[in-house]
């Protein structure tokens, strides 16, 4: 639905995260989080 994935993408714009690291050395790492919805009818 359009409306939920306009919604978990501004949620997801809205998130901070620090930077993963090895060694003390920033490195790319990928996140993944569900984003749960609960519709009343």
């Amino acid at each position: 639905h359009e409306a939920c994935d306009a919604a978990a993408v501004r949620f997801a714009y809205q998130l901070r995260f620090r930077p993963g690291k090895q060694r003390d050395i920033p490195v790319p790492v990928y996140v993944s989080f569900p984003v749960v919805f609960r519709l009343s009818e």
